[in-house]
């Protein structure tokens, strides 16, 4: 069974590897077991907040020197899932979430780190925004249009078409009404 010593460091390398926020890692923490401090955990609790990194993609096999040879010791399979589903959602394909990585860090999505990645997912978040942002005010505007539309607008053609002159006001109130039977 591992040390109490041995647990807190792991915790602890764990919360670096996947370059964690304070409060997230507090969160966390305190989710998993009541705790926002890992030294005030018991051995068992210290076990159950070691399997949440895990959950969340720490691999404790991963050594520093795997990210000399360009691989990633984090691997991050949650940031990466999430990558996928966010690519999914707003339907586009993988070489767009490349792209992103590309632009934002210079390297393919397969090198970044979990700090890198975070950034990608909050920029497929923002554009996931911006086109929900832009679809929301075309329904809009598409509802607004069909209420402007139909019956006013053939009277006013009508009208229009009566004060040039161009046809007799009979033909016009056909018209008139013709269009609003549409």
């Amino acid at each position: 069974m591992n040390s109490r010593r041995a647990l807190l460091a792991k915790i602890h390398i764990a919360k670096k590897a996947l370059a964690m926020e304070d409060a997230y890692y507090r969160a966390l923490l305190r989710r998993e077991t009541g705790l926002d401090s890992a030294g005030k955990m018991s051995d068992a609790e210290l076990q159950k907040a070691l399997a949440a990194f895990q959950r969340l993609g720490w691999n404790p096999a991963a050594r520093a020197d795997d990210d000399a040879a360009g691989q990633s010791p984090h691997g991050a399979p949650a940031q990466r899932r999430k990558i996928a589903a966010l690519l999914k959602a707003g339907g586009k394909p993988a070489a767009y979430g490349e792209a992103v990585a590309k632009r934002m860090h210079n390297k393919p999505l397969a090198f970044c780190s979990p700090a890198e990645l975070r950034g990608v997912i909050a920029a497929l978040n923002a554009n996931r925004q911006r086109q929900r942002a832009a679809a929301a005010k075309a329904a809009d505007a598409r509802s607004t249009d069909c209420g402007r539309g139909g019956e006013g607008t053939a009277r006013r053609g009508g009208e229009e078409a009566a004060r040039r002159g161009g046809e007799d006001a009979a033909a016009a109130a056909a018209e008139a009404k013709r269009g609003a039977a549409a």
